[in-house]
């Protein structure tokens, strides 16, 4: 299970996830990578995410920074890419060797962006999940379905925002109280 945690406001995103990984129940390794850095002509993003990292000879982290940089054209805005990486992960994910034929519920992924977007000279508060498993309201499946679905969260007013996202149990409320605790509204 990986935890992320967002907490964003007018003056910063902070994005925080654990680095371990598990299969079946074992520790593949706590040192593993589960967040790059994303900036385009009208963003800036923390990128994270949760659920598949690696299956055979397939590594999640380096196959997204090189599928990002493939989005990108030709217009190189971060509304498109969204569109163009969901996308590409449905047919990766239908038709990579090493994941087709992993059970649906090893299947499942969501990738979160967290940042600001930059729209005629204003900027506001990014919040992106692109999932095969899960949106940001509603409770996930339990399997991964056949194709990535996009949620958007463009928060104009650049109130503070505190997301979880995780593949396994979430936080309680008293946890989360905690975070907006330490990262006001006002």
């Amino acid at each position: 299970m990986t935890l992320i945690l967002t907490l964003a406001n007018s003056t910063q995103v902070i994005q925080i996830f654990d680095r371990r990984l598990t299969s079946a129940g074992k520790i593949i390794t706590d040192n593993a990578n589960k967040a790059i850095t994303f900036e385009c002509p009208d963003g800036r993003f923390a990128v994270g995410f949760t659920g598949l990292a690696r299956s055979g000879q397939f590594n999640f982290e380096p196959w997204l920074v090189d599928a990002l940089g493939k989005c990108a054209p030709p217009d190189f805005q971060i509304r498109e890419i969204i569109g163009r990486l969901a996308s590409l992960l449905t047919t990766l994910f239908s038709t990579h060797p090493d994941i087709k034929l992993l059970p649906a519920f090893d299947r499942r992924l969501s990738v979160i962006l967290s940042g600001y977007a930059i729209s005629k000279c204003r900027e506001r508060i990014g919040d992106v999940l692109i999932s095969n498993f899960q949106g940001f309201e509603a409770t996930a499946a339990s399997t991964a379905q056949p194709e990535f679905q996009v949620f958007r969260c463009w928060n104009r007013s650049l109130q503070t925002v505190i997301r979880q996202l995780c593949t396994g149990s979430v936080l309680g409320p008293p946890c989360l109280n905690q975070a907006r605790r330490y990262f006001p509204t006002s």
